[in-house]
């Protein structure tokens, strides 16, 4: 019982070093800001929903000044929870990434609060790398074109076909002719295509030959057409 008072009744300046939480709320602030730097920059559609991760910075350093002050104090951290039980929070979170990020803000501040400072930048930087690497990879899927479907009108000129298969395939890793019309002196093809990278589309386009003898065209995803 003695113990249990003597907990209750802790005073938390007793526990509370001055230089350990300067040196906690700078290298929070650091931290805080590396998680914004990427967010903005992995998370973000548009630079007009900012407004998320300007508060990263705030929320992590408010975190480690409640956790650093009632650490110490059974009877603070027991007023903690009372206080969070009436607080309602009305705005509304749009993606589950935004709840994922506002909690990693909640425990880098934990981490610093309960002065775990290397611990906390190691796991930290851990993350951030796994999260870097996963957008990066999730990039190179996006770059990567899926089956392309080709309505070509070429000029009708005389191995017309034959030689848009040639050049076509310079570009892409296959090309099938599906269809081939030729209707009222429009000499019109259909493909089934795949460019390996979605750039290869516009080299295709942007070549000699294309701008010499396609009189029109039209590019758009075959997944449900073919």
């Amino acid at each position: 019982m003695e113990n249990l008072s003597e907990l209750v009744n802790s005073n938390p300046e007793t526990y509370i070093s001055i230089s350990d939480s300067v040196v906690n709320i700078f290298l929070a602030t650091l931290v805080a800001l590396l998680l914004k730097f990427v967010y903005e920059k992995c998370e973000l559609a548009s630079k007009s929903e900012k407004s998320l991760s300007n508060n990263f910075v705030n929320l992590t350093l408010i975190t480690v000044f409640i956790i650093s002050v009632v650490k110490s104090s059974l009877a603070l951290s027991l007023g903690l929870v009372g206080a969070l039980s009436i607080v309602r929070f009305r705005t509304a979170i749009k993606e589950p990434t935004e709840l994922i990020y506002l909690f990693f803000c909640i425990a880098i501040g934990l981490g610093f609060g309960a002065n775990l400072p290397l611990f906390t930048i190691s796991v930290t930087f851990l993350i951030l790398f796994i999260i870097v690497i996963s957008h990066r990879l999730k990039i190179g899927k996006l770059k990567q074109s899926r089956n392309i479907f080709i309505e070509i009108e070429l000029e009708d000129s005389e191995n017309a076909l034959s030689t848009l298969m040639k050049e076509i395939g310079k570009y892409t890793d296959y090309a099938i002719m599906v269809r081939h019309d030729f209707i009222e002196n429009r000499n019109m093809i259909s493909l089934e295509s795949r460019f390996a990278n979605i750039n290869d589309i516009d080299y295709f386009k942007s070549s000699k030959w294309f701008r010499s003898n396609v009189k029109s065209f039209s590019f758009f995803e075959s997944k449900g057409i073919i």
